[in-house]
């Protein structure tokens, strides 16, 4: 049995992108994934045991004196799929889950240090993602790495309990879908170049600096 990684990646941005879809699951602590989300056409030449897709997205809604954050952490059916479909290799394709779960919270917990460095201010936010997103991926390829693609049942349990306890430290950060953060809007109207700002909405513009992936396939 060979599980291999592979990633690709690209930023989706856009109220569009934030609509629910029926093919994306949310993470949730009591609802952890089962083959039958594994929806997506096994290739014909694959030599993987099974495929991730799991996705971060993000929208801000800036108000006066505020900054309104959706965040959304999902599982991809139509794009995943699992051709050996036991328990283990299934415990391996969840921690890829959790480890991107584990990120959306991160990144949650970084935006609410804008409130002291200023929430309108774009550049920040997006190098705030940027470091997440590299991050994240680091730790996905680590972990395939040391648990040999879950070969390694040993460094598969370790990794196992280390996620757990990462997602329970960042517990408090885990309503991320829809929080505030408040700012001084003076700064916030200065950095966006607006004399009068009431009930603004603005999405992320593109990033386009931004290469890391935002959408990761792992096999």
């Amino acid at each position: 049995m060979r599980i291999g990684l592979f990633l690709i990646g690209y930023v989706v941005f856009g109220l569009q992108a934030m609509m629910a879809q029926p093919n994306l699951v949310s993470w949730h602590q009591d609802k952890p994934l089962t083959w039958k989300n594994f929806k997506g056409k096994i290739p014909s030449n694959a030599d993987q045991a099974a495929v991730t897709h799991t996705t971060i997205d993000f929208q801000v809604r800036l108000k006066q004196q505020s900054a309104q954050y959706n965040i959304t952490c999902q599982f991809d059916e139509t794009l995943s799929w699992g051709k050996i479909k036991t328990d283990y290799i299934l415990s391996h394709e969840q921690i890829h889950f959790d480890i991107t779960e584990l990120h959306a919270r991160k990144f949650c917990k970084s935006l609410t240090t804008l409130a002291i460095i200023g929430v309108g201010d774009m550049d920040n936010i997006n190098q705030l993602f940027k470091r997440i997103m590299t991050d994240m991926q680091h730790m996905q390829q680590t972990y395939d790495a040391e648990t040999d693609f879950s070969r390694n049942q040993g460094q598969q349990k370790k990794w196992s309990n280390y996620i757990k306890q990462q997602l329970s430290e960042l517990e408090r950060y885990k309503n991320y879908a829809d929080f505030t953060v408040e700012d001084n809007y003076e700064a916030l109207s200065r950095d966006l170049k607006f004399a009068r700002l009431n009930d603004l909405s603005v999405l992320i513009p593109n990033l386009e600096n931004i290469n890391t992936p935002v959408i990761l396939i792992h096999r």
